[in-house]
């Protein structure tokens, strides 16, 4: 698997994968120190609802700049 800084990653005390960017999870929630394994979940309910929303609006951004 590819370390990364920025992406989805599910921790063991986290019910939900949570999306980090600069080692804080987009709902301020979690936190990791260094990279981590790049992996993606298998379905948005298995993501954090909260991250899933700020990761849309961060596309969405990009997209119109």
């Amino acid at each position: 698997m590819e370390k990364v800084t920025e992406g989805w990653a599910w921790l063991l005390n986290a019910d939900k994968f949570h999306y980090f960017v600069k080692g804080r999870s987009l709902c301020c929630k979690y936190l990791l120190l260094g990279a981590f394994d790049k992996c993606e979940p298998r379905t948005d309910t298995d993501k954090c609802a909260d991250c899933r929303k700020k990761v849309a609006k961060l596309e969405l951004q990009s997209k119109t700049n």
